[in-house]
């Protein structure tokens, strides 16, 4: 089973999810209180662990 966090804000939040295990993380970019901007989600991934990078 594959498992996936969406609604990720932070980077604290994508590398908490990262090392709890989580296969995936997703960003919401339609307009809701979870919204983020993709050059935020572009700064967060690129913090997460290279093998999570997939």
């Amino acid at each position: 089973m594959l498992i996936k966090i969406c609604g990720i804000k932070t980077s604290d939040a994508a590398l908490t999810a990262a090392d709890a295990g989580a296969d995936f993380i997703g960003f919401v970019f339609a307009p809701s209180k979870r919204q983020i901007t993709a050059e935020n989600a572009a700064a967060i991934a690129k913090k997460l662990p290279l093998l999570f990078r997939r």
